[in-house]
C-alpha cells in the first residue's frame, strides 16, 4: 500500500519531471533540463537521468553541470511532505569558470539565494515540504574550464561527497529552498577542492574568502608550501654538506704516498 501510495502522491501532488525542471530552474536562474524521471514503486525510488544546469549569463560555456543520474530513495511520506533517506548521484561533471571577482557557481548559489528569498508560493502546489537525509555524489569531476591563472590540469576526478541533513532540522524545508541548500553545499565542495588544486591563483584574499574559500585555508596552503620548500632547500644544503664532509674525511684518511729514500753515495 505505501509504495502505491507514494506514487499517487506524488502524481497528486503534481511532482513530475516538469514540475521539477520548472521549480529548479526557477530557483537557480537558470535552465535546467531532465532526459527522463522513472518512478519505481516497488523499491521506493525516483530515478532521473540525464541532468542538465546552464551557465548563468556572461559565461562561457553553455552548462555550470551535468549529472548522468540522480537515484533518489523515498523514506517515508506524510501531508504535503517527503522524507528521503538517499540521493545518489552519479556522474556528475562541473565546469568551473573563474574570474578576478567570482566563479560562475558562486554566482549560481547566489541566484538561488536571492530567488528563494523573493519566491512567491505556487497556488497550485503549496508549499510541498522536503527533508532529504543523505546525498551522495559518486567520483564528481572538476572541469578548470576558465581560470585567471593558465593551469594544466585539465580534469579534476574527486573523492565521494556526502552531504547530509538537508531539511532535517526544519523539519522539512520547501522544495525550492532544498534545491538552493544542496547548490550551496555542493559549490562549496567545488571551491574547497578548486583551492586545493590552486585554480584561484589570481584573486585576492577577500574575494576568495567571499567565495567560500576561508583566508585561513589559503594561508595555512601557503605555510604548508613554503614549509615544504624550505625543507627541500634544507635537505639539500645537508646533502651538500654531507657530501663535502665524507669528501674531507676521505682525503685526510687516504695513506700517504710514499716518498722514495735519497740514494747515498759511496
Amino acid at each position: 500500500f505505501v509504495i502505491v501510495a507514494i506514487n499517487a502522491y506524488m502524481q497528486a501532488e503534481g511532482i513530475s519531471k516538469d514540475y521539477i525542471e520548472k521549480t529548479a530552474s526557477k530557483t537557480l536562474g537558470v535552465a535546467v533540463s531532465i532526459g527522463e524521471m522513472k518512478i519505481d514503486v516497488e523499491k521506493k525510488q525516483v530515478k532521473i537521468k540525464d541532468v542538465k544546469i546552464a551557465n548563468p549569463a556572461g559565461y562561457k560555456g553553455p552548462f555550470a553541470a551535468t549529472a548522468q543520474s540522480v537515484l533518489a530513495t523515498v523514506d517515508t511520506f506524510e501531508k504535503e511532505r517527503m522524507i528521503f533517506n538517499m540521493l545518489e548521484v552519479e556522474g556528475l561533471k562541473v565546469f568551473l569558470e573563474v574570474n578576478p571577482a567570482t566563479t560562475n557557481l558562486n554566482d549560481l548559489k547566489m541566484q538561488a539565494e536571492q530567488n528563494v528569498r523573493n519566491w512567491k508560493t505556487d497556488e497550485k502546489h503549496g508549499e510541498i515540504k522536503v527533508m532529504i537525509r543523505n546525498v551522495l555524489y559518486k567520483a564528481p569531476q572538476i572541469t578548470p574550464a576558465v581560470t585567471i591563472q593558465p593551469t594544466k590540469i585539465a580534469v579534476l576526478a574527486a573523492n565521494d561527497w556526502p552531504l547530509r541533513g538537508i531539511g532535517t532540522a526544519e523539519n522539512g524545508i520547501s522544495f525550492h529552498r532544498a534545491v538552493a541548500d544542496v547548490t550551496a553545499a555542493t559549490v562549496q565542495n567545488v571551491h574547497v577542492v578548486g583551492n586545493q588544486a590552486e585554480l584561484f591563483k589570481g584573486m585576492t584574499l577577500e574575494t576568495m574568502n567571499s567565495i567560500g574559500v576561508s583566508t585561513y585555508q589559503v594561508f595555512t596552503k601557503n605555510v604548508n608550501k613554503k614549509i615544504n620548500k624550505d625543507l627541500n632547500a634544507a635537505g639539500e644544503l645537508l646533502d651538500g654538506f654531507i657530501k663535502d664532509t665524507t669528501k674531507m674525511l676521505d682525503e685526510s684518511l687516504a695513506p700517504a704516498e710514499e716518498v722514495p729514500a735519497p740514494a747515498v753515495e759511496p
